[in-house]
């Protein structure tokens, strides 16, 4: 029980000192965030390397395609990268959320949270009222988080054979 509480004693620690700061992309970043997600999403689901070629297809798609409202932040800490999220508009005023990604080392400390609210009032002081993003059903955590913050399940692909692997599309928002 000692132990545990030791852990949990420096877990807070770690978490209250930690400076997570959020940036527009330098170079390097967009190489690492494509990278990133080939990286993990094979280790942690085994989508092969189709799934990168797919994000960076979106990326390139997403970056070339300017829209003043259109974003892409690189969380850091101590400027090194340690996650991303991307916010489009789409239309009927929709803010679609992409690339949202946290180095498995700082999951649980509050990034994908400070990540996803910054895309929250960037849409607000855009006078954006809806939140949409797409996952998968095989992305267990991504998909509880979504739920804490408030989204909900609006569409689903069911049965959806790609990156080796067969799981549901789904598309969630959240009205703000």
């Amino acid at each position: 029980m000692c132990a545990e509480n030791n852990k949990l004693i420096l877990v807070i620690l770690y978490v209250s000192i930690m400076d997570i700061e959020l940036r527009s992309p330098r170079p390097g970043d967009i190489g690492w965030l494509i990278s990133m997600h080939g990286r993990l999403y094979w280790e942690q689901f085994k989508f092969d390397s189709t799934f990168e070629i797919d994000i960076a297809k979106k990326v390139i798609y997403f970056l070339t395609n300017h829209h003043e409202f259109n974003k892409l932040w690189i969380a850091t800490d101590k400027d090194i990268p340690i996650g991303s999220i991307a916010v489009s508009l789409r239309p009927e005023e929709v803010a679609f959320i992409n690339f949202l990604l946290v180095k498995l080392d700082f999951r649980g400390l509050g990034v994908a949270k400070k990540l996803l609210n910054n895309v929250k009032k960037h849409s607000e002081d855009h006078n954006i009222k809806i939140l949409r993003l797409e996952t998968y059903s095989c992305l267990k955590d991504a998909r509880n988080l979504y739920k804490k913050f408030g989204f909900e399940v609006y569409n689903v692909n069911r049965h959806i054979n790609m990156y080796s692997q067969s799981f549901d599309q789904e598309f969630w928002q959240k009205i703000i």
